[in-house]
């Protein structure tokens, strides 16, 4: 796609993977955070493999992923225009193996549709339609609010992988099930990582990685733990070393 030009003061600068990557996005509406460089950090892909991310914001992961790994092959799809445009710019498509298509993903572009994918990974909206307040903000909660069952995107993903190619979705706890029901029609070797604040208590979100057409058992995995228990006044986010070296230092996640 094109990339436009956009009116800085309502963006702001956003530095990722301990200031190694800087990302546009809107000061107002839905913003990245660690979520994406969770799921970024999980995805084993390797030097000149195809990657498909399925609402891709404003490119974040995308841009984990570009920093972590060289010479990937990174295609993006985002239903809101404003989003597409600023991973565009994020990514600096004219000058890196990215292409930004603005797109629903029940109605791909036939650049998408004719190609076939190492991995396909999303972080899709973790709301059900008529669950939860409505943000006051339409960007935002079009992009927490699914319009599309999870299931479709799950289906979709497996379409578009190539044979032994690799799903990763990170979403809320409360979805497991949603995923996982429809994931063994399609997919083996099923492994899920639960991603806890704190030690002693809930799951918050978990990571779900698999194979098209693996025969593999299903695994839950030690979970990652984001924040220590014990206070520490000077250190408002805390966060526990495992957490630090995948924010900051861009190590990978073992799924």
């Amino acid at each position: 796609m094109k990339i436009p030009k956009i009116d800085f003061k309502d963006y702001s600068k956003d530095a990722f993977l301990g200031g190694k990557i800087h990302a546009l996005q809107p000061k107002l509406g839905f913003r990245s955070s660690m979520e994406a460089v969770f799921l970024a950090a999980s995805v084993p892909a390797k030097k000149n493999q195809s990657i498909l991310e399925l609402g891709c914001g404003a490119g974040v992961v995308l841009m984990c992923l570009k920093q972590r790994i060289p010479n990937l092959n990174l295609f993006g799809i985002e239903i809101q225009e404003k989003y597409a445009n600023l991973a565009a710019i994020n990514l600096n498509q004219k000058k890196s193996k990215t292409n930004i298509y603005c797109s629903d993903i029940q109605d791909l572009p036939s650049d998408i549709k004719n190609i076939s994918f190492d991995h396909i990974i999303t972080n899709p909206p973790f709301y059900k339609k008529n669950t939860g307040t409505r943000s006051l903000n339409l960007d935002r909660d079009i992009s927490i609010r699914e319009n599309v069952d999870l299931s479709q995107w799950v289906k979709i993903s497996a379409k578009r992988l190539k044979p032994g190619g690799m799903f990763t979705i990170i979403v809320g706890t409360e979805r497991f099930p949603d995923i996982i029901n429809e994931a063994t029609n399609y997919f083996g070797n099923i492994r899920v990582k639960p991603i806890f604040s704190k030690v002693n208590e809930k799951s918050i979100r978990v990571i779900m990685q698999m194979t098209k057409g693996a025969n593999g058992v299903f695994s839950l995995l030690p979970p990652l733990i984001v924040h220590r228990n014990e206070d520490n006044p000077s250190n408002s986010k805390n966060f526990t070393r495992d957490a630090i070296n995948i924010l900051e230092n861009n190590f990978p996640i073992k799924i």
